[in-house]
């Protein structure tokens, strides 16, 4: 899946939506996870908003993958 994302110069709100699914988890799950509300998670995968820096690394560590992955630099 993320190499295609790669190829595809795919955008950060289906990165993260694609990350998310491939751990298993809903949209609340992972919202809980990052200490934001699920409608936070649905901005961000529906493009509506971004995250902040803060939220970026945070992003990072509960999805276990570098800002270059979930920026669409670099594959897992």
């Amino acid at each position: 899946m993320l190499k295609y994302i790669l190829m595809k110069k795919i955008e950060f709100k289906e990165i993260i939506k694609a990350l998310r699914i491939e751990k298993g988890w809903t949209l609340s799950q992972l919202a809980k996870k990052l200490g934001v509300t699920p409608a936070c998670v649905s901005y961000w995968e529906s493009g509506k908003k971004k995250p902040s820096y803060d939220e970026l690394q945070n992003i990072c560590i509960v999805l276990d993958v570098s800002g270059d992955v979930v920026l669409g630099f670099e594959e897992i």
